[in-house]
């Protein structure tokens, strides 16, 4: 599994950051289920959203060195170039491996609805919005953050889901993201630099963020 985890070594940020588009992130999805090294660079980014979300725009430098800028954009380019060959490449592959994964690092998928989302200092938030068949949401306060855990049934067909936080300035950070399952139940766990006393609310979309098919008060 080393040769193919090779191919996606730089793939987990881009992810966790919800930069692939739907096909790459079904085809990392897949990798995540046989790779135990994607995984854990998977859960090490997690909390990335969230401290993006709190970097002030005021804050950044206006004006950078046009020099750097440039190397910045060349290196971009030409890492854009190689994750593009090394998915058509393996596109193929990646397709059958996708309908056989049935469990990736952050998104877990049951059959029944069941999981183990409460633990000691688990708090249930108070779900305003379903449009599912049931729908439990809640916070676990963690020394990084916060720790979120969502049990679903019933989700509406969809051809990808996110689950966001949103802060009570009103900021949103994409806590994680997964394809649909077969029967629409999801058992997830994501995480947030955010403090739990600062989140307002968690948010579960389709790949528009208009699209609120789950929404829950904190």
């Amino acid at each position: 599994m080393t040769g193919e985890h090779d191919l996606y070594a730089d793939w987990a940020a881009a992810y966790t950051l919800g930069a692939l588009d739907a096909d790459d992130r079904r085809i990392f999805e897949a990798h995540l289920g046989s790779c135990a090294i994607c995984r854990a660079e998977v859960a090490d980014f997690a909390a990335l959203p969230g401290l993006i979300a709190k970097v002030d725009p005021a804050d950044l430098d206006h004006e950078p060195d046009t020099d750097i800028a440039t190397a910045i954009e060349t290196a971009a380019v030409h890492e854009l170039a190689t994750m593009r060959r090394r998915t058509a490449r393996w596109r193929t592959a990646a397709l059958a491996a996708s309908a056989a994964a049935t469990v990736i690092a952050i998104v877990l998928f049951t059959s029944d609805g069941s999981g183990n989302g409460a633990t000691t200092g688990w708090v249930a938030a108070e779900v305003t919005v379903a449009r599912t068949e049931t729908a439990e949401i809640g916070t676990t306060v963690k020394d990084f953050g916060t720790e979120i855990t969502v049990e679903l049934t019933g989700l509406p067909p969809r051809d990808s889901y996110v689950l966001w936080t949103v802060d009570r300035r009103g900021s949103w950070a994409n806590v994680a993201s997964w394809a649909p399952t077969p029967n629409g139940t999801a058992s997830l766990v994501g995480a947030t630099s955010t403090a739990a006393d600062d989140l307002a609310r968690i948010v579960v979309t389709s790949e528009d963020i208009d699209d609120i098919l789950v929404d829950a008060d904190t």
